[in-house]
């Protein structure tokens, strides 16, 4: 069963200056492809309405004729894909999006979403687009396919010559819708790519810059004095105040008091040199040496 398009919520826009300054070149890149496919899917869709009309034309001035034929089945399931595709109106859902950058913008005029972006969408906004390209994307194909077995169908139809004229222009119909309906999905799918792009963009701009906000704020809670912190405390309820002074214990304050210890220090005499002995003369007399024994011959002293 095919989904019909859901509305897609307000968006949570956010001002320009929360995001980071080396995130801008990337949001200006993304803004530049959703231009360019914005254009194209404004062309592919109104190609896609001419060849609805056509067909609607041709339904109602046959319908009364043919609509019990084998092939009338055909045409009334790709009158009804072509409904469903122009209902979902891909291009005004990618314009939706390009509006949210562009404060006081006008989704119908093309003018008003170009120049400098100052705002962005939230995340969750971005993850709807997206969602919503998804579903359009399964839509188309399955009308793709549809329209593939259609064509075929006719083809064998007009082997019999009966009605050739209108299931001629029949089959080029469903031709030309399998040709758009194939590059309308295809377009689709690029954006997505662009629109994932623009999710990590917005994730880790809007991560770092809380991460700064947030560094800022301890940074200048660090920088209060202590004097200041406790006046602007706010005062426990008196119940809590009366909990804490029974469960916290009292503890004295513990002073060191230092005293003036007097240190000893013991001096260590040198030894005294013995002088030589001196002859009257003045000269230093000289020792005699031992007289060694047959001992001291032995054991060589």
């Amino acid at each position: 069963m095919l989904r019909r398009n859901r509305r897609l919520h307000s968006p949570n826009v956010l001002d320009r200056n929360s995001l980071l300054a080396f995130k801008f070149s990337s949001i200006d890149a993304v803004l530049k492809d959703l231009k360019v496919f914005s254009r194209l899917l404004h062309t592919l869709s109104s190609s896609q309405r001419n060849e609805s009309h056509i067909l609607e034309r041709l339904y109602y001035k046959s319908k009364n004729q043919h609509h019990s034929a084998l092939f009338w089945r055909h045409v009334c399931e790709m009158r009804k894909f072509a409904k469903r595709l122009e209902e979902f109106n891909v291009a005004g859902v990618l314009d939706s999006l390009r509006v949210t950058f562009f404060r006081g913008a006008d989704p119908n005029n093309a003018k008003s979403m170009s120049g400098s972006w100052t705002q962005y969408p939230d995340e969750k906004y971005v993850s709807d687009v997206t969602s919503s390209l998804a579903a359009f994307s399964s839509l188309a194909q399955k009308m793709h396919e549809k329209l593939s077995t259609t064509y075929r169908s006719f083809s064998l139809a007009m082997q019999t010559g009966a009605f050739i004229q209108l299931i001629l222009t029949l089959t080029a119909i469903a031709s030309r819708m399998a040709i758009l309906v194939s590059e309308l999905d295809n377009t689709a799918q690029k954006i997505k790519q662009v629109l994932v792009r623009l999710l990590s963009v917005l994730r880790v701009g809007l991560e770092q810059s809380q991460v700064a906000s947030g560094f800022t704020k301890r940074f200048q809670n660090d920088q209060i004095p202590v004097s200041e912190k406790k006046h602007s405390s706010t005062p426990l309820p008196p119940a809590s105040q009366q909990s804490m002074s029974l469960e916290m214990p009292v503890v004295a304050p513990v002073r060191t008091v230092l005293q003036d210890v007097p240190i000893v220090v013991e001096r260590k005499q040198k030894p005294e040199r013995t002088k030589p002995d001196v002859k009257p003369d003045g000269s230093i007399k000289k020792k005699r040496k031992k007289r060694k024994d047959e001992i001291d011959d032995i054991f060589g002293f």
